[in-house]
């Protein structure tokens, strides 16, 4: 069976950009990755987006967008 591939946006220019970071990576941490694919879509303080890889984003889990 394929691995379904999901989306977890996360970050922005509210006040909650980190709780939402420190969010976001508790669900890649939490999700079955026999199962799903997950894309990572960070959004800057700034407002711009970026695809993020799992290893970029773990290796800056503390401001990966």
């Amino acid at each position: 069976m394929a691995k379904l591939r999901v989306g977890i946006v996360f970050g922005g220019k509210s006040a909650e950009h980190e709780v939402s970071l420190q969010s976001a990576k508790n669900i890649v941490d939490a999700i079955d990755k026999t199962r799903f694919d997950v894309v990572l879509l960070g959004i800057d303080k700034a407002g711009q987006w970026h695809v993020n890889d799992a290893e970029n984003y773990l290796q800056n889990a503390d401001d990966p967008a």
